[in-house]
């Protein structure tokens, strides 16, 4: 395959809902603009583009949008190398000057290597410097349609969300392979744990979350976490699971919030969502009577395993207080820096979102509530489900179908706590 590039000559950086269109349709990953200088080595683009992606850039890029969006005139180039390159001069067309500057390409897409070859043979002469891809197209601004009308048409509301829900529980599946993979490579590499701020990659929350990565107090947690991942005691949730509720539930798909603790120490049972545990383990106590409510309150069918993952990516975002421990040792993370991270997430769904219902369950998560704005949000309360305060409020407080019942008046799609 060879790499199409768009060359344009700055101001006009296009009509980004026809290039959005384009890309859509499989051009290349994302445009980043600037006005001089070229973008975008090939098939390597988007991790160059993420690596030098600032905010800065970011801004300057939207401002060019925002101006330019109407006015466009484009020349499709071959460039079968793998970066793009500039020649010495422009070509002589359009009245442009014999020099570079102010020009820039943008990589939108491929061609298949017989078209390529077919343009590499037969240049335009008009274009000494360049070879001509035979297509040149005036960018007109399109009208705005639904988003989804062509994708969903003629399917019932059932059907739309499973596609819905399979596309995310594949996003989250990707998630968790990534930051499998990274571990591995670390580990092959002799390296020891892998770095925290590269398990949480997600990209929703690694926006929502911009900055707290870079805090004193997390560098001071993370370190922590990377030494006790290289001790003799087994640290749980496995590595790539530590932030498995954050990889699972983008933030912008997130409807309820439910607070546990630390997660499960014993071998096996964390997985990095609060409450839940992976198939093939035994089902905790707390849980069990999680889902004796559930059976109580919606006629929830008791299921032979506890993973939640379902839920998570339906939108509940299943976040634990701490978010590792080790083996056999409750609470032994606890007041090291996790706490401080989860309330600035917490404090981060608070104040981007609106109607989420939290369900704060036992004084530890109720204590949460401070960090949520009561105008915009919805908070139920109750005792915690272990066994040993389940009977204290917690069975009957209906929790499960008042989220729903809130849900529907706000016009969300309700959750589907079947698993």
């Amino acid at each position: 395959m060879a790499h199409l590039y768009e060359r344009r000559r700055f101001p006009y950086p296009g009509d980004k809902e026809a290039m959005d269109d384009f890309i859509a349709k499989g051009g290349a990953i994302g445009t980043t603009i600037g006005p001089k200088g070229m973008m975008g080595p090939g098939p390597d683009y988007e991790d160059y583009h993420k690596k030098i992606q600032s905010r800065k850039l970011e801004q300057e890029s939207s401002k060019l949008w925002s101006r330019m969006r109407n006015e466009s005139f484009a020349t499709l180039w071959a460039d079968p190398a793998r970066i793009a390159r500039f020649p010495a001069k422009t070509p002589n067309n359009n009245n442009n000057n014999n020099n570079n500057n102010g020009v820039f390409e943008i990589p939108i897409g491929v061609l298949p290597a017989r078209e390529a070859r077919e343009a590499l043979a037969n240049p335009n002469p008009q274009f000494p410097h360049f070879l001509s891809l035979h297509l040149q197209f005036h960018l007109r601004r399109r009208p705005r349609q639904p988003r989804q009308a062509h994708r969903f048409l003629g399917l019932t509301a059932e059907e739309r969300s499973k596609i819905e829900l399979n596309k995310f529980a594949a996003r989250a599946k990707r998630n968790q392979r990534t930051c499998l993979d990274r571990v591995s490579k670390w580990k092959g590499e002799g390296m020891g744990s892998v770095k925290m701020e590269e398990l949480l990659v997600e990209e929703t929350w690694m926006e929502a979350l911009d900055g707290e990565f870079q805090k004193p107090y997390v560098k001071s947690l993370f370190m922590f976490v990377e030494r006790e991942m290289r001790g003799s005691v087994p640290i749980y949730p496995p590595q790539h699971l530590i932030f498995n509720a954050l990889n699972s539930t983008p933030f912008d798909r997130v409807k309820a919030v439910i607070i546990g603790q630390d997660p499960y120490h014993g071998p096996g049972q964390a997985m990095g969502l609060s409450f839940s545990v992976p198939e093939g383990i035994k089902v905790p106590s707390s849980l069990a009577n999680i889902f004796k409510e559930l059976k109580a309150d919606v006629g929830f069918s008791i299921p032979s395993h506890g993973n939640l993952e379902r839920w998570a990516v339906q939108g509940v975002l299943l976040l634990n207080t701490v978010l590792t421990v080790r083996n056999h040792q409750a609470n032994s993370h606890a007041k090291k820096g996790w706490e401080t991270f989860t309330d600035a997430v917490i404090r981060t769904v608070s104040q981007n979102k609106s109607g989420v219902v939290f369900l704060l369950w036992g004084n530890c998560a109720q204590e949460k509530s401070k960090l949520i704005d009561k105008t915009k949000h919805h908070i139920l309360r109750s005792a915690h489900p272990s066994g040993l305060s389940a009977n204290r409020g917690f069975f009957g407080c209906r929790h499960f179908s008042k989220t729903n019942e809130i849900l529907k008046h706000l016009g969300i799609l309700p959750i589907d706590w079947q698993l």
